[in-house]
């Protein structure tokens, strides 16, 4: 298959198109956010704590020291993502987790022959208000 130069022309300057975008939106997002942060501030702040007004700079400032120190810069969930299987990582071995989940692949059967069963039994058993420590 044989693809135009127009196609591909149209492929590049969708691309280049929104990177632009994503970087103005970021750029744009960056003033709204300092423009808060000050008016937040100065608003707050000085009455509170006796504290002096700041400028946008120094609220754009107070917003990445405050990133620095709580909250990272996002690198504190690449641990946290599921693996191929859906499952979060843990500090159990990989031998270990499955060995917790093998029994549930027996739930099923069980709940057919005995849990049904079992459970019915339970309910009736609160509903008596017969529960453990009531005389």
């Amino acid at each position: 298959m044989r693809v135009h130069r127009k196609e591909k022309n149209h492929t590049w300057v969708k691309t280049a198109g929104t990177i632009v975008l994503g970087l103005g939106a970021v750029v744009l997002m960056g003033f709204l956010l300092g423009f808060l942060i000050q008016n937040l501030w100065n608003w707050l702040m000085p009455e509170l704590f006796s504290v002096s007004r700041i400028t946008y700079w120094q609220g754009i400032g107070l917003f990445f020291l405050a990133r620095f120190l709580i909250g990272g810069f996002g690198t504190e969930g690449k641990n946290k993502a599921p693996d191929k299987r859906g499952r979060h990582a843990s500090s159990k071995a990989p031998d270990e987790a499955d060995a917790d989940c093998r029994g549930w692949m027996r739930y099923d059967e069980w709940w057919e022959s005995e849990g049904e069963k079992a459970f019915y039994a339970y309910v009736e058993h609160k509903a008596s208000g017969t529960e453990d420590g009531e005389s």
